[in-house]
């Protein structure tokens, strides 16, 4: 059983196909319940779509304590939640800069917190962090610092599971055209 956290579309909705397509349980967990559960109808009867939000702990812990109550157990975790913006540091608005590092970090962090704790042993949690968490965009310091701060989030967490063979990942994709990224398209 692996849970896709931010499932409901873009390289979530993608990874949670694949899973599925090789054997997977799949549970999407989003923001959008309704896209979440259209992702599981879409995949078939063992997988099911389910509403998470990542900056909220109590819907986090929920989620997995659901997990492990209709299943008995999960092996793997994939974090995909995410959010950005476009905004120079010197016009950036502070709430804005703020959701941004709540979904992207701090949701990441309570994501950790709570499949950590509830994972089995040599399950895998594997983060969706960024090539921006290295490299530099104008216009993106909320994302560029949430993502790098979720790869710092991620090896420390990979150290302190290490003792369970819980292996902990991130995956840094480049440009990849979703809803999330569309905007950037229009920038020259």
């Amino acid at each position: 059983t692996t849970v896709v956290i931010g499932g409901a579309s873009g390289i979530g909705l993608a990874t949670a196909r694949d899973l599925f397509a090789h054997g997977h349980v799949v549970v999407i967990a989003d923001l959008d319940g309704d896209a979440a559960a259209n992702g599981a109808t879409e995949l078939g009867s063992t997988a099911e779509g389910v509403a998470v939000d990542v900056i909220d702990e109590a819907s986090v812990a929920a989620l997995f304590d659901g997990v492990v109550e209709r299943h008995g157990a999960f092996d793997g975790l994939v974090n995909c939640a995410g959010v950005s913006t476009l905004s120079l540091v010197v016009d950036h608005d502070l709430a804005e800069f703020r959701r941004v590092v709540d979904v992207c970090l701090t949701g990441a962090f309570v994501v950790l917190k709570h499949a950590g704790s509830r994972i089995a042993d040599g399950g895998s949690l594997v983060t969706l962090s960024s090539l921006n968490g290295r490299q530099p965009g104008v216009g993106l310091v909320a994302y560029c610092s949430a993502k790098a701060g979720l790869q710092m989030l991620t090896q420390v967490t990979a150290l302190e599971l290490a003792g369970r063979g819980v292996r902990v990942n991130t995956v840094s994709p480049g440009l990849v055209v979703t809803p999330l990224t569309a905007p950037a398209m229009d920038i020259p």
